[in-house]
């Protein structure tokens, strides 16, 4: 009788759910940016060009995980699945990227260092103690921060705020979406997530600025 092949196990299947969500990600930042900026769906523009739906998507399928480990393979492999798919859609859309190699390449080292990390934070959430949970959490939300806060700086926002403006749109957005989720994903220890997101949000801030620098020039 032939050897029967080893059977998948949960773990496995989970961990290849990483697979559709880093393509379907990718896929809505491609279609997001090609939409006109008049648009009635401009918000989506402004979702498509922004990193806080990365970082949810990471964290959610590293929580989908049994352990921080995985949880961190699936961060990875979501970010660095997103990041082929949305400049496929981009070719695929009929647009050019300069400097493709740059571009993918500074992308993709984003991905490679922020998809663990809040990959492993999903999982740590969705699987640990209180302290860890709200760790997690704390380190989900400032990263949230970190993006709204750099869009603000670049919005100008001492001047004054323009709602219709994508940098403002997009700092809204992740500011509710870094006051909620404490809020939403703990019981527990939600001051120190809060105190957590704003020592990240003020240092990530600064670290979005740099990579921004780096792959300006790279996208047509």
């Amino acid at each position: 009788m032939a050897d029967r092949l080893p059977a998948v196990t949960p773990g496995i299947w989970r961990l290849l759910a990483a697979i559709p969500i880093g393509l379907l990600l990718g896929a809505f930042s491609a279609f997001g940016d090609g939409l006109r900026g008049d648009t009635p769906l401009h918000v989506v523009v402004a979702l498509a060009n922004a990193a806080g739906p990365w970082f949810v998507v990471a964290f959610a399928a590293g929580a989908l995980q049994s352990r921080p480990l995985t949880g961190a393979g699936a961060g990875l492999l979501t970010l660095v699945l997103a990041v082929g798919a949305y400049y496929a859609g981009i070719y695929a859309g009929g647009h050019t990227v300069a400097e493709l190699g740059r571009a993918l390449a500074a992308w993709s080292a984003v991905a490679v260092v922020v998809g663990p990390v809040l990959g492993a934070c999903g999982a740590a959430w969705s699987t640990a103690g209180q302290p860890r949970r709200a760790q997690a959490v704390g380190v989900l939300a400032g990263a949230l921060l970190a993006e709204a806060v750099f869009r603000l700086v670049q919005h100008q926002f001492w001047t004054g705020i323009d709602l219709a403006a994508t940098d403002a749109q997009v700092a809204v957005v992740d500011a509710v979406l870094a006051l909620v989720a404490p809020l939403v994903l703990l019981r527990e220890r939600r001051t120190a997530a809060y105190a957590l997101a704003v020592l990240l949000g003020s240092v990530g801030a600064t670290a979005i600025w740099g990579v921004t620098e780096l792959a300006r020039g790279a996208v047509a």
